[in-house]
């Protein structure tokens, strides 16, 4: 993600503005130039900031391949069950996938990694520039350990437009030359009712079923190159703490001054509470 980590103001004050006054002051903060931003804020999502490592979120692991430099992001849905973008694994096999496991807030965190046995994807998956139905199951070989990492639920309810989400994610916080971070880092958004074009702003359609379409509380903010599969999560407000997982990173679209990177405008996530259903009965059946 491309992010900017936050110094003078804290992930709590910003969720209350964002709460109490998404939508009215949403075009104010859109207003005003990065440059003011950046007095308060160092440039991962893309103009994000840095998970705090308290309550920090244990449930998200690192999707390595075998032979491949790229990585994505994915959620511990079950302890033997990742939640992570069809496109990830589609055309390659189990045996060169395996899910790394640490406390993603700490460099310095020693990783453990579980191999996969195989993978369910979304019927109807369409691999293309708007992904559709980009969600897929990862079962994997061996449980993972509680004491290695947790669990988060899956949103099973579609939510008001305006509700508090965060994602993240390890995905590049920079233009070029592209700049990965050692430690987790997040953004703010909420879910808007339609999908607007980066390439033209009058073309607005509805958005998708199968999507969460992203808006970030601050300009330029998005999800970004090896963010895919990343959760998009209902965050506590008073806690801070990741409450269910509400989306997994699709796609992104550019924005004015990011064209290049095609990061920092538009954000679009599977839809979780669209495949509850699905996700359950897959689980259901392939327990064993």
């Amino acid at each position: 993600m491309m992010n900017f980590s936050i110094h003078s103001l804290t992930l709590l004050s910003i969720l209350i503005v964002f709460s109490s006054g998404y939508q009215s002051n949403s075009e104010k903060l859109k207003q005003k130039s990065a440059s003011e931003f950046k007095s308060h804020l160092v440039s991962a999502i893309v103009n994000g900031f840095p998970s705090a490592p308290t309550p920090g979120r244990p449930f998200f692991v690192r999707l390595r391949i075998l032979h491949f430099s790229f990585y994505c992001g994915g959620s511990i849905v079950d302890r033997g069950w990742v939640i992570t973008a069809a496109h990830c694994v589609d055309g390659q096999h189990p045996s060169n996938v395996f899910v790394e496991v640490a406390d993603f807030t700490d460099s310095e965190s020693v990783k453990k990694h579980y191999r996969v046995r195989r993978w369910y994807i979304a019927e109807g998956f369409q691999k293309n520039t708007k992904h559709v139905n980009n969600i897929a199951l990862l079962q994997l070989l061996d449980p993972i350990r509680e004491s290695d990492s947790k669990v988060i639920p899956l949103c099973h309810q579609q939510r008001p437009i305006g509700t508090p989400l965060a994602a993240c994610g390890l995905g590049t916080t920079q233009l070029l030359p592209y700049d990965f971070p050692q430690t987790l880092h997040e953004a703010l958004f909420t879910q808007s009712m339609f999908e607007v074009s980066d390439g033209n702003p009058f073309s607005i359609e509805e958005c998708r079923q199968d999507l969460v379409c992203g808006v970030s509380v601050m300009a330029e903010v998005g999800i970004c190159y090896m963010d895919d599969g990343s959760p998009l999560f209902l965050i506590n407000q008073t806690t801070n703490e990741a409450e269910c997982v509400y989306g997994v990173s699709s796609f992104h679209g550019g924005s004015e001054g990011l064209q290049e990177m095609g990061c920092g405008g538009s954000s679009f996530f599977a839809n979780v509470p669209y495949f509850y259903h699905w996700i359950a009965r897959v689980i259901y059946d392939h327990w064993h």
